[in-house]
């Protein structure tokens, strides 16, 4: 029985290094990898001192070198989840799919600074702050037209001219 248990604690242990999986809404499930190979607490390659130690914290995956990580994370959550997203974004700008605003279909850039998040460990470029609230409030429909474009879908995101622009846009003012 202690070899059974062992046996499923290093399987539980295995399957929270290759990843997670998120249900959607419809059931839907899609397979989340973490993506970053370095711990955010020590800056230890990951897998470097054995298998490196999953944690959710509010909902969110971080990994970490080993457990030993934890208690200095937690001590500085806010900060070490700022420099994961830090990382995430230097990694993920490059192969951004997008040159226009995944919510309103505008050329980022084209309203000031573009707005770069992490939702889901995945970078989104949103053109504006108001884009950000309508895209919280339906991340998922969002993200399926990112995944749309990085699949090669050139459709997945609209061309919005000025006229339709103002026409068929949200509620907030780019015009700021």
């Amino acid at each position: 029985m202690k070899a059974w248990t062992e046996g499923m604690a290093q399987l539980v242990a295995a399957l929270m290094v290759v990843g997670s999986v998120t249900v959607y809404a419809g059931g839907e499930e899609k397979k989340e990898t973490y993506p970053v190979d370095v711990c955010i607490v020590s800056g230890m390659k990951l897998g470097s001192m054995g298998e490196p130690y999953a944690h959710a914290h509010e909902g969110r995956t971080v990994h970490f070198c080993c457990a030993g990580c934890i208690d200095p994370f937690e001590a500085n959550a806010e900060e070490m989840l700022k420099k994961l997203d830090r990382k995430i974004v230097a990694q993920q700008k490059e192969t951004y799919p997008l040159d226009r605003c995944v919510v309103s279909g505008e050329e980022l850039g084209s309203h000031g600074a573009i707005i770069d998040i992490v939702h889901e460990h995945r970078l989104v470029r949103l053109c504006c702050e108001g884009c950000l609230t309508d895209f919280e409030r339906d991340p998922d429909a969002f993200l399926k037209k990112l995944d749309a474009a990085r699949a090669g879908d050139a459709g997945a995101v609209p061309v919005v001219h000025e006229q339709e622009h103002h026409e068929h846009h949200h509620e907030h003012d780019h015009h700021q």
